[in-house]
């Protein structure tokens, strides 16, 4: 026994880790005598967490809420800066528009002006045109077999048929010609006769017993006596036919006017139609709707125009302010 009782002294390296071993232990132990010796509310306090309260929980959304809400607060306020320059823009196009309005409605108005100015002068150069003319006498339906030449002659005859031989001989015929248009064919109807007289009164008496009488022939051809007027009237006239045809057909008086105009009694009420706004009063006595005419004024007709609209001008929205909801929060 005495080997194992005789034991060698250990090593200075195996002293050395033994040492740190024991070291070790001894450190442990302290840090367990210092766990166990702290108080059990310190352990508690550590180990479970802060109450949650209503405070707490508004900051928590409300931080939440911010977060989330950034992008698109700056999303609406890069919008906000676009619609306000859209509406700067559209401010300054309107004062623009506005401005041009103002100027079409004073073009309107100048124009206005001066078609009344033109209408007056076509109506005083077409009277001056109708008063050269009132010496004159159109026939129509002489054959276009009577030679230039014979045309005075025909149209003595056709006179002495009317007034008689008596008062035809006081009658001076300054001209008589074919209208100025191209010859016709032969299946056409033949041109007109212009006849100029040397004295007025002549031309209305020759006038007035061609409208006594019905039936004026030349060789076995219907021959019809006009007042020779200027083209622009006679266009007026035509314009007229509407009405004329429904004059006849109520079998109502009615007569031109020189150098342009429509007289009709309608219920013993004498009527006058000389511009496109006196026909209204005729409609009113006939009461029948109005027939369908046009204008026959040589200047623009301004009621055609379409209507300058109005715009809307630019709101700024006021800014509503939103009563902000409380959130509740259970306890």
């Amino acid at each position: 026994m005495s080997k194992y009782l005789q034991k060698k002294h250990a090593s200075p390296a195996r002293r050395g880790k033994m040492a740190a071993a024991e070291e070790h232990a001894a450190t442990a132990g302290h840090e367990s005598d210092d766990a166990s010796s702290c108080a059990p509310s310190d352990i508690q306090d550590e180990a479970d967490p802060a109450p949650i309260t209503r405070a707490f929980l508004q900051h928590s959304l409300q931080q939440s809420l911010a977060h989330a809400l950034s992008p698109v607060m700056k999303e609406l306020s890069d919008i906000k800066m676009e619609v306000t320059h859209v509406g700067q823009r559209v401010e300054v196009l309107e004062e623009f528009q506005q401005a041009v309005i103002q100027h079409s409605k004073g073009l309107q108005s100048q124009v206005r002006s001066l078609n009344a100015h033109v209408g007056s002068l076509f109506l005083h150069l077409e009277d001056q045109e109708n008063r050269r003319r009132r010496k004159n006498i159109r026939i129509r339906s002489i054959p276009e077999s009577v030679a230039a030449e014979a045309l005075s002659d025909t149209v003595r005859q056709i006179f002495a048929s009317l007034v008689g031989e008596e008062r035809e001989h006081t009658i001076v015929i300054e001209r008589a010609h074919r209208a100025l248009w191209p010859k016709p064919a032969a299946t056409d109807p033949p041109r007109d006769t212009i006849c100029e007289l040397l004295n007025y009164l002549d031309t209305a008496a020759v006038l007035k017993a061609a409208r006594e009488q019905d039936n004026i022939t030349l060789d076995g051809e219907k021959i019809l006596l006009f007042q020779d007027l200027a083209a622009s009237t006679l266009a007026k006239r035509r314009a007229l036919k509407p009405l004329t045809q429904e004059l006849r057909k109520r079998r109502l008086p009615m007569r031109w006017l020189f150098p342009f105009g429509l007289s009709t009694t309608i219920n013993w009420r004498q009527l006058t139609i000389r511009h496109p706004e006196d026909l209204s009063k005729i409609w009113e006595a006939l009461e029948i709707p109005p027939l369908e005419i046009r204008s026959w004024l040589p200047s623009a007709n301004m009621e055609k125009l379409p209507k300058l609209v109005r715009p809307i001008p630019w709101q700024v929205m006021a800014k509503q302010k939103t009563p902000k909801k409380k959130i509740a929060v259970a306890n």
